[in-house]
């Protein structure tokens, strides 16, 4: 199984001409092109610094969900509204940030988009992600176009 690492070109700020290439890639290959909601929320989520920004609120929405139960108080409300806001508000501004919100999550998909995100966050985490894309990619080919792969 080949692996692909993502172009030198790849920032951690995006340039506007970054992000209206990630709006374009979003409209062009939309939910047609995939046999599943799954595939094409993987798509969305390829970019490596897109990720690191999910896992950053999922992490932090954890820390505060934790702090919500140890504490049981009044502190509680505000463990559970912080950790909501990482959790579900940082991917979200990644979105804006690297693709100008085209790519984000339907609110239909919500709860099933919850799972993928988790698991692709603890993929990420815990070094599995290349794997899990080098599958991706022999079922898509036309993703090492669309986000310029360049195999390892």
């Amino acid at each position: 199984m080949e692996h692909y690492q993502f172009p030198n070109d790849l920032r951690f700020w995006p340039s506007g001409e970054d992000r209206q290439k990630a709006q374009q890639r979003v409209s062009s290959y939309n939910l047609e092109w995939f046999d599943s909601e799954r595939d094409f929320f993987f798509f969305q989520h390829i970019n490596p610094y897109q990720r690191l920004w999910h896992a950053v609120g999922m992490y932090g929405g954890l820390l505060f969900f934790f702090l919500m139960l140890y504490s049981w108080s009044y502190w509680s409300i505000l463990y559970y509204l912080l950790g909501v806001l990482f959790f579900y508000g940082f991917g979200l501004i990644s979105h804006y940030i690297y693709d100008g919100g085209a790519a984000k999550s339907q609110l239909s998909s919500l709860v099933e988009s919850f799972e993928w995100v988790v698991r692709f966050n603890l993929q990420t985490t815990f070094g599995t992600y290349h794997a899990e894309l080098s599958r991706f990619i022999e079922k898509y080919p036309f993703v090492v176009d669309a986000y310029s792969l360049e195999p390892k």
